[in-house]
């Protein structure tokens, strides 16, 4: 029998996002998941809500989490006893939740790794769209 701690909470949501999900909370399992890198392995076969739905279930299963204060932070008892992978993994959750919820256009002037991801996306959607298909 499993034991309930080792069990990985597992939202109803379709099986793309599903899949998603499960990359996303293997790699949080291991202490390195560069979630930017996730949204443009997976942006191609994936819909930006699909992505969006894994990471909120990942909010409601605590895999990532918000403070009250600001809420794409980390607060900094909860970042202490973390490895700097996984700081870093933070850091990335963090940039790709704005990212999502269009938090990123007011801050992307003064953060250039999220002006650099979002430079990345508007170049492949315009790719995609001046292609007629699908970007890779």
């Amino acid at each position: 029998m499993t034991d309930e701690s080792q069990m990985v909470y597992r939202p109803r949501l379709t099986a793309k996002t599903c899949l998603v999900f499960d990359a996303i909370t293997r790699r949080a399992q291991t202490g390195g998941a560069p979630v930017l890198w996730l949204i443009d392995e997976f942006g191609g076969d994936y819909s930006r809500s699909e992505i969006n739905n894994a990471i909120t279930a990942l909010l409601k299963a605590r895999v990532i989490r918000r403070s009250r204060e600001e809420p794409y932070r980390y607060s900094p008892q909860e970042t202490m006893g973390m490895t700097s992978a996984e700081r870093q993994w933070v850091r990335e959750a963090q940039l790709a939740l704005r990212e999502m919820t269009g938090a990123d256009e007011y801050q992307s002037a003064a953060n250039p790794e999220v002006a650099r991801h979002v430079a990345r996306q508007e170049a492949r959607r315009k790719l995609k769209t001046s292609a007629g298909g699908k970007a890779k």
